[in-house]
């Protein structure tokens, strides 16, 4: 018994060493790999928006070096502000063309009729059809932005989500996006190649608490 305590003491021992000389994302890049290989799809999609390299198995992985972790204010934050304004100004344009149509029917009613036919505007509708051209202008530049800046806020949506584990709330939520890139070697088909692994974290917290987050694989790559 004394024999078999003083084993388990050695292996205790041994096991808390491998863990203080180790990396502390070694296990979501364990646990990254293990699906990839698997090809599970599902389990990948759940803290990883990424599936690199394609083709072999990667038959081991080495974290050869972690970089410092930087820390900047969650781009999501500044994402939902913009999107807000450009809706603002996408309802605003709207509103100010349907009160200046209103105004101006007449006017306004010629100057379409004279344009689907590409017809002259004559210089006393010159004025309206240069304002009415304003608004259309403002129409498609601002529904642009919008529609760029949604795209954008979605995508930082679906990472945040997979950070904290939810989908609830997260345009009234506050904080910092947290990054970590890893040097790793990765054997595929028998040889070594180099790759940069980007994590992200986001510490972020709503009206009357903090979030509980973990790493996401964001971005892997060959090493230059």
């Amino acid at each position: 018994m004394t024999e078999q305590r003083a084993a388990l003491r050695i292996v205790l021992t041994l096991s808390l060493a491998a863990v203080a000389c180790g990396h502390p994302e070694q296990k979501v890049v364990d646990q990254y790999f293990t699906a990839l290989n698997a090809n599970d799809n599902q389990t990948l999609s759940s803290f990883a928006i990424v599936a690199e390299p394609k083709g072999k198995p990667v038959e081991r992985w080495t974290i050869n070096q972690t970089g410092e972790e930087q820390k900047v204010p969650a781009p999501l934050v500044e994402l939902v502000k913009k999107y807000k304004e450009a809706e603002t100004k996408v309802t605003d344009n709207k509103k100010e063309a349907q009160r200046y149509n209103n105004e101006h029917y007449t006017e306004i009613d010629q100057v379409k009729e004279l344009t689907k036919k590409g017809a002259r505007i004559p210089p006393n509708l010159k004025p309206h059809a240069d304002k009415w051209d304003e608004f259309n202008k403002n129409d498609r530049e601002y529904k642009k932005i919008l529609s760029t800046t949604k795209e954008a806020m979605e995508r930082e949506k679906r990472i945040v989500a997979l950070s904290i584990g939810t989908n609830e709330g997260l345009d009234a939520l506050n904080g910092d996006m947290l990054t970590k890139t890893l040097d790793v070697t990765l054997n595929v088909g028998g040889e070594p190649k180099n790759y940069q692994m980007v994590l992200r974290r986001y510490d972020m917290s709503g009206a009357q608490q903090r979030l509980v987050s973990r790493w996401v694989i964001f971005e892997i790559k060959p090493k230059a």
